[in-house]
Order: structure tokens, then C-alpha cells, then sequence
């Protein structure tokens, strides 16, 4: 013998209707629960990642000058090829560095030193003529958007276009970081053995310059040398400064 609800048809299926709706909103309520929770840890993965690239790259363009040093006995020339490391009065100058030219101090972009070393014929190499050899010291990938560029060498940027359309100061030949800036280069081009930071860096002084020839670094996601609360200092004590440096 079957046994029948007393319920009317339409009285069964309305309560079927109104539990599945309770789940749904249950369930739709565990999503945003959910992803609440995981967006702030994707976002970390993914600052990571970008640290991490910024560390290879930095790691890559330094390789690349000193494997340019070993093979032309010099190094690549990065603001004015002509001029002399010393001064009027005999003393050394300053390093020489490029980078992005939203900061005050940076008058050349690193396309200057990146044309030398990917071998193109283009300032200031022009005609490979500090490349004779047209050796690709360093082999980078484009960036992959060129309206939002971030991530690898700028390559035909139309005028009004591309880095310039969003604001972004850079040409083509120049390697931005991940966060779509330009990586700043120093060369210790006075030859003391140390490189000057300090003209980046106010918390680096002339005692405790690093001992190395070649110095590179990016701003990280604040686009700030330094940090926004501490701009140009590097180790201020209990300020967070995001920059990925290859001296310390």
C-alpha cells in the first residue's frame, strides 16, 4: 500500500521551492565568506611574485654589466660617454645612475644603458658603436601590454601611446619592474670601489657606502624611493620600505 502526504501538490512543491532557496543563499553565503578571506591572500601571492621577478631581473641586469666589463674592459656608458670621472679640481665625482625620471635627480632613462647591452642600434649605441661585438648581454622579454606596460622592455611605443597614454615617463628600449617602473642602475663610475647610493638614498653616507661596482633597484609597489611615510631613506627604523635593492 502506497502511502500519499496529505499535503496538497501545490502546498509540496512550494516547500521544496523554499528549501532550495535556503541553500542557495547558504551556499552563496560560504562563497563570500570565502573569498573574503582569499582575495587579501592572493593579492600577498601575488606582491610576492612580483618581488621575486624584481629580484631576477635586478640579478640579470647586474650580471649583464659586469659580463660587459669582462668582455670590452669598461662599462657601458650611461649618461655622457665623454665625460671625465673627475672634476675641475682633480676630485672624483659622483656615480653616474639611470632610471625613471619621476624622481627629481634622474635625468636619463635606463634605455640609455639597456640598448647597449640587448645590442640596439639606438642611443647611445647607435651603430653598435659600444657593442661592436653585437652581444646580447641581456635578453628580456617585451612587456606583454603596451596601454599598461609593466614587466619587461618597451618596444614600439607609438608617441602619445602606451607608457606616455598612462602617464608612465618612459620610451622604447627602457626595462620597467613589475610595477611598471623603470629599474635604476648605478655604476660605480668614478672607480673608488664604492658605489655612491647616497644620491638616492639619504640614509647611505659616505661611511658606509656599499663595496661594489654596479648597483640596482626598484621602487616596489609605492613607486617611491624610500617609502611614502620616509621618502629617499632605506633603513629607518619602524618604517616599511618596500624597495628591492642588490647592495644589502
Amino acid at each position: 500500500m502506497t502511502l500519499h502526504s496529505s499535503l496538497p501538490n501545490s502546498q509540496r512543491a512550494s516547500s521544496r521551492a523554499g528549501f532550495t532557496l535556503i541553500e542557495l543563499l547558504t551556499v552563496i553565503a560560504i562563497i563570500a565568506i570565502l573569498m573574503g578571506l582569499l582575495f587579501p591572500a592572493l593579492a600577498s601571492v601575488k606582491e610576492s611574485a612580483r618581488k621575486a621577478q624584481a629580484r631576477n631581473d635586478i640579478v640579470g641586469i647586474m650580471t649583464a654589466v659586469k659580463q660587459y666589463y669582462t668582455e670590452y674592459g669598461k662599462y657601458p656608458p650611461l649618461v655622457d660617454p665623454s665625460a671625465s670621472s673627475t672634476s675641475a679640481t682633480g676630485a672624483a665625482v659622483e656615480d653616474q645612475f639611470v632610471g625613471d625620471l619621476t624622481q627629481t635627480k634622474t635625468k636619463v632613462e635606463n634605455s640609455m644603458v639597456m640598448n647597449t647591452l640587448r645590442s640596439i642600434d639606438a642611443l647611445p649605441n647607435e651603430k653598435f658603436v659600444y657593442n661592436p661585438k653585437r652581444i646580447v648581454f641581456l635578453d628580456a622579454k617585451a612587456v606583454s601590454n603596451p596601454e599598461a606596460p609593466k614587466a619587461g622592455i618597451l618596444e614600439k611605443i607609438k608617441a602619445g601611446g602606451g607608457a606616455a597614454k598612462v602617464g608612465i615617463p618612459a620610451s622604447n628600449g627602457c626595462f620597467l619592474d613589475p610595477w611598471g617602473r623603470q629599474y635604476f642602475i648605478m655604476i660605480d663610475t668614478n672607480h673608488d670601489d664604492l658605489l655612491d647610493v647616497g644620491q638616492l638614498y639619504t640614509d647611505f653616507t659616505d661611511s658606509d657606502r656599499p663595496h661594489t661596482s654596479v648597483g640596482v633597484f626598484a621602487m616596489g609597489a609605492d613607486n617611491v624611493i624610500g617609502s611614502e611615510k620616509n621618502p629617499n631613506a632605506y633603513r629607518t627604523k619602524g618604517v616599511v620600505c618596500d624597495d628591492i635593492i642588490s647592495w644589502q
